[in-house]
């Protein structure tokens, strides 16, 4: 019998860079992760210091390099990011000098959107493409937060058809409302360990959705979908091993 629990648990400190496993993650329902997507590297310092689209930072639909740097080390909750650190990520990326940061100081978090949303991921639909595409593809290429199993594959799919959803779930007692599912770009194509665009993701992860007769997403009608948004509704911790309750 499937049980479906919290496998895995990561935070991104530096947006579009690789992410730390952890064994916990803290949740507020005004800011999703604490500590999750801190700061960005912008592309032009004229970029302001509020919340922003990915394409304005370097991420990996833009630099796939991106996707295999971290932070050496990673900053404390109350730390800003070094010089030092910018300039060894300068030197990672191949940049001309050091990029400008936005750090937001935990006021907000740079998500995709601006909502303070938490990613999950069901390890048995990605187990699905990487059948579909005869190579096993890393978890970390997707950028989720909360990694899960137990589930059927694509079994995600059913908690929203609508957006935004409805749907509320707990996970070791903090409650969340399924609202989105996760629509991909280029990111996924970049190979967390080289930083290199390696794999046709995109156009299989469609293909794979079309031929088993899913509908596109409801937000914008795509079929690069890999896992579900989640808006928080309480606070509370998420540990590694928790199971989820369905409301």
């Amino acid at each position: 019998m499937l049980i479906p629990r919290i496998s895995d648990l990561v935070t991104y400190p530096l947006k579009g860079a690789r992410g730390n496993r952890v064994g916990l993650l803290q949740i507020d329902p005004k800011y999703g992760v604490l500590g999750d997507r801190r700061f960005a590297l912008k592309r032009k310092p004229t970029v302001p210091d509020t919340w922003s689209p990915k394409g304005m930072f370097f991420v990996g639909m833009n630099t796939p390099a991106m996707v295999a740097q971290g932070l050496c080390p990673t900053p404390q909750p109350d730390e800003e990011l070094s010089s030092a650190g910018v300039q060894w990520l300068q030197r990672k990326l191949g940049l001309s000098e050091p990029p400008a940061v936005l750090d937001t100081q935990g006021r907000f978090n740079l998500t995709d959107s601006k909502e303070p949303y938490v990613s999950f991921l069901n390890l048995a639909t990605l187990d699905q493409l990487s059948q579909e595409m005869g190579v096993e593809l890393d978890p970390a290429r997707f950028r989720m937060n909360v990694l899960l199993e137990g589930l059927e594959p694509f079994e995600e799919l059913s908690w929203i058809d609508k957006y935004p959803g409805s749907r509320e779930i707990s996970f070791g007692g903090v409650r969340f409302r399924i609202e989105d599912q996760c629509e991909r770009c280029k990111a996924v194509e970049a190979n967390p360990e080289t930083g290199i665009y390696d794999q046709p993701v995109l156009e299989r992860l469609a293909a794979m959705m079309e031929e088993r007769g899913f509908p596109p997403s409801p937000q914008r009608g795509k079929f690069e979908v890999m896992g579900v948004l989640a808006r928080p509704l309480t606070h509370g911790v998420l540990r590694i091993g928790d199971g989820i309750y369905f409301h």
